[in-house]
């Protein structure tokens, strides 16, 4: 073991730097190019957009936004995330004089219509490529997931339950695509299970209106009962021990005596997919379809998982040209994003390992924590001197943060959270105060004995001095 100022000591000149990386930038280069028709749009484009990157700096984040016309290669910032933006015609007649967008890898082609664009449409169609909007819903980053799929019978004893579901071939056709191409981003691991008694731990509200072809209005879900929906007490839902983070998909099959059963949207009309998300914690579809029917559910939980993992959507408006599930917009998005967020978060670990520190000043700390660091702070000198692609942006910051939080974590320094200086006291005093009694009772009558020989010292003494000068006197 070794003291926790030695390990400090040696990082003086790299934790001054925790600060710089808190303003880390990630250049972007975006060429723009136009055919002869449209060539004056793109100096418009460009002042528009270097207009709107100025006064969104808070909407531009870490991201410093370099739009250049194609011909002047000079100004290209030389980075890892390069794309292009091509202006050219419309092949076919647009609706409402909106732009023909396509994606193809890191390439966008814009056609214009006949009514022309603004420029400041293009502007808010790249700024919603490169900055898209965050998931409210999104999980905490982890390397690594554990998708838990759960077939729930509300009463499977009342009949109409579901007995089996094929669940291996709704993961292949649905699932698989997406987790592919999201290995790059973490690790991902499928149970299943079939329950048959799962209740409800309320009575759902009766429907307010008739469905097609029937007078029976069926069941509904408000806002606060999907808040109390999930019946932790009587719904066996516990994933494997470890510590990966559970995202939990669940298919309620409710009662016949309960169907249909209506998940109703905050403004109060039935949800179209019948499926909900619990922010960080998974999305439940409710169902009461027949068995070759039931594989659609999947296609929700494709959405729900999308948005717990914070993967950017594409606008409606725009066309993605790839066989891939997600393009190489998203993806670079997304690598964007959670590296930014894994580095906050190894930067406030190692600011509270220091606070710690200067808190509890005798804290031993172990060599392994001492390692854990080092390999901390060379993963954010990395990311913070290099002009990293977005893979490597995250993996270097993943594991940034993985080393900073294991340091953190590390059995020795929580010991010491809960033994502070302050518990010594209130532990050795009840030892001590037997002993410390008596002897503090002894040296007071030391005291005052040597106190008493004193005085009576001094009294002897001036009688004598007094008797010799009455005889001298005399």
């Amino acid at each position: 073991t070794c003291h926790i100022r030695v390990v400090f000591q040696v990082q003086q000149l790299f934790f001054p730097e925790l600060f710089a990386f808190l303003q880390l930038r990630l250049p972007i280069d975006i060429s723009l190019k136009s055919c002869p028709s449209h060539a004056t749009l793109v100096p418009q484009i460009l002042s528009e957009f270097t207009s709107w990157t100025n006064s969104h700096n808070d909407r531009c984040g870490h991201l410093d936004l370099h739009l250049v016309n194609k011909s002047d290669t000079s100004s290209y910032l030389g980075t890892a995330s390069r794309y292009s933006v091509k202006l050219g015609c419309c092949r076919f007649t647009c609706a409402n004089g909106h732009p023909e967008i396509t994606l193809s890898d890191r390439n966008m082609q814009l056609g214009i219509p006949k009514e022309g664009i603004r420029a400041s449409d293009v502007v808010r169609t790249l700024e919603d490529l490169l900055i898209p909007h965050v998931p409210s819903v999104q999980a905490q980053f982890s390397p690594r997931y554990r998708l838990a799929f759960s077939l729930l019978n509300e009463d499977a004893a009342v009949g109409g339950a579901a007995s089996s579901w094929a669940i291996e071939d709704a993961i292949d056709g649905y699932l698989t695509p997406t987790l592919t191409e999201l290995s790059i981003v973490h690790n991902f691991t499928i149970e299943s299970q079939v329950q048959y008694h799962a209740p409800l731990a309320f009575e759902p509200s009766p429907g307010s209106r008739t469905v097609a072809d029937s007078e029976w209005k069926g069941y509904e879900l408000d806002q606060d009962e999907l808040k109390t929906f999930i019946n932790s007490a009587e719904w066996t839902l516990a994933s494997s021990v470890n510590n990966d983070i559970v995202l939990h998909f669940i298919l309620f099959v409710p009662t016949h005596s309960r169907r249909p059963l209506w998940v109703l949207k905050p403004d109060g009309t039935r949800s179209s997919t019948n499926a909900f998300i619990i922010p960080q914690w998974g999305g439940v579809a409710i169902e009461y379809l027949s068995a070759r029917d039931r594989a659609h559910p999947f296609a929700i939980f494709r959405s729900q998982l999308h948005s717990l993992l914070g993967v950017p959507s594409v606008p409606l408006n725009i066309a993605v040209k790839s066989d891939s599930v997600l393009s190489a917009w998203q993806l670079d998005a997304l690598l964007r994003r959670r590296g930014v967020e894994n580095t906050k978060g190894t930067i406030e670990a190692l600011n509270s390992i220091m606070k710690l520190a200067d808190r509890i000043s005798n804290m031993p700390v172990r060599v392994d924590v001492r390692g854990d660091v080092l390999g901390a702070l060379d993963a954010l000198d990395d990311v913070h001197t290099h002009r990293l692609s977005s893979a490597s942006l995250l993996s270097r910051s993943s594991e940034a943060l993985t080393l900073s939080s294991r340091a953190f974590f590390n059995p020795g320094m929580l010991a010491m959270l809960y033994f502070p200086v302050e518990h010594k006291y209130a532990v050795y005093t009840p030892l001590f105060a037997p002993v410390s009694v008596p002897l503090l009772v002894a040296t007071i009558k030391e005291i005052r004995a040597w106190r008493q020989e004193r005085r009576k010292k001094l009294g002897g003494d001036a009688k004598r001095d007094s008797g010799g000068e009455a005889s001298t006197d005399n």
